[in-house]
């Protein structure tokens, strides 16, 4: 570490105590923000720790990058204000990624799609980024693509009321023409530029009832109960198997 580095290291570390100080004494609403009660000496230690390991992962000064070459490496020291990420806060562990808006060519794009993001519950952080960094007209960004569903890789969807309300009003109807134990066809397949997924419904009487869930991009079942509209076939799966699972039905996938 060259004596620069040294300098704001110490900096950093007498802010950071300081901080720490103070919140030991901070009032029980603090809480959230500094550590309430600690030893001041023990987060002298974990302010030396944290220093340690940034250092270990900081490229030496004077050290040429390619950087074409290299991926995410430690550049910058970066800490919150309000102390919420020391150790003890709300924050502590929080990871950081620095953009220099000024001379790296990416980060304006990177920022524009942060802006556009967050436009929908945080609308005006989103606005007071295209004006502080000239991202262009605000309103023109593409908005994120609507969803009927959340279908996070953990595996527990987030279903909303109407898709819910959808599947009651199908499995009615579909108790009403179809009897005995149900089979479900289910296949994909492509017309044009558009992408459907397609779900056969019969009973053992040969009788049936056909639905086509339309993946177009525009979420809609609110129009035909047999011809839903879905954001793409990861949803239309989804509701598909929410139909099958109220009908008890047996399900079948592909053609050959």
């Amino acid at each position: 570490m060259n004596h620069h580095n040294e300098a704001s290291a110490e900096i950093l570390k007498q802010a950071l105590t300081m901080a720490f100080s103070l919140g030991a004494h901070a009032r029980e609403t603090d809480t959230g923000c500094l550590p309430v009660g600690a030893d001041v000496v023990t987060l002298k230690r974990y302010t030396d720790e944290a220093l340690a390991a940034l250092t270990a992962q900081r490229v030496a000064a004077g050290t040429t990058v390619d950087q074409q070459q290299t991926g995410v490496y430690g550049k910058f020291t970066v800490c919150r204000v309000d102390g919420r990420d020391a150790p003890g806060g709300d924050r502590y562990g929080a990871d950081y990624f620095v953009l220099d808006v000024t001379h790296d060519r990416f980060a304006k794009p990177a920022l524009a799609a942060y802006a556009q993001a967050c436009s929908g519950g945080y609308a005006l952080l989103g606005q007071d980024l295209v004006m502080r960094y000239d991202l262009g007209d605000f309103s023109e960004m593409t908005q994120p693509e609507a969803t009927l569903c959340e279908l996070p890789p953990c595996g527990v969807p987030d279903t909303p009321p109407a898709v819910r309300e959808w599947v009651e009003l199908a499995s009615a109807i579909v108790r009403q023409q179809l009897t005995g134990a149900i089979t479900a066809s289910l296949w994909a397949y492509r017309l044009g530029s558009t992408e459907y997924l397609s779900c056969d419904l019969t009973d053992e009487a040969g009788a049936a009832w056909p639905l086509t869930i339309v993946a177009a991009g525009t979420p809609k079942v609110s129009g035909p109960v047999d011809e839903p509209h879905t954001t793409d076939l990861a949803e239309a799966l989804h509701l598909a198997a929410l139909l099958v699972k109220a009908l008890g039905a047996t399900a079948t996938f592909g053609r050959e």
